[in-house]
């Protein structure tokens, strides 16, 4: 059974005031990676890196289930938007991107909700619905 080994989610919101990217690195080693990057003039990139458990990244991991996912391809200039690449143990490899909206789907909800009670975040992450 090939199982996640490496997770990033990279979400560009247009027109934020202080910070235009993120990226949210996981890896199943245990270690949570955020990069918030400035716009241009605004310094230099954020970046906080957190320890967990790795059993607790392994199973939140498991748990991703991108065939559920419903992803979005509509956009207008507005559009929050995301990228996602998913690197197997098998060597295989999933890139996906779209548009954040009102109403994203279970799958991404559950992402969202599992991530945020696993992690400490310093500065809150832009995910697919929060």
């Amino acid at each position: 059974m090939k199982i996640i080994d490496y997770f990033k989610l990279e979400v560009v919101q247009p027109g934020m005031p202080t910070c235009d990217k993120q990226t949210l690195e996981i890896f199943n080693e245990g270690l949570v990676k955020q990069t918030l990057a400035p716009m241009v003039y605004f310094g230099q990139a954020k970046v906080y890196e957190y320890e967990i458990d790795k059993n607790d990244i392994r199973d939140f991991l498991a748990s991703i289930d991108v065939n559920s996912w419903k992803v979005n391809k509509q956009t207008n200039s507005l559009n929050t938007t995301f990228s996602c690449y998913i690197k197997y143990s098998d060597n295989s490899i999933i890139k996906d991107n779209g548009y954040r909206t009102p109403k994203m789907g279970d799958g991404y909800v559950d992402f969202d909700d599992r991530l945020l009670e696993m992690v400490p975040f310093i500065e809150k992450p832009w995910l697919f619905t929060k």
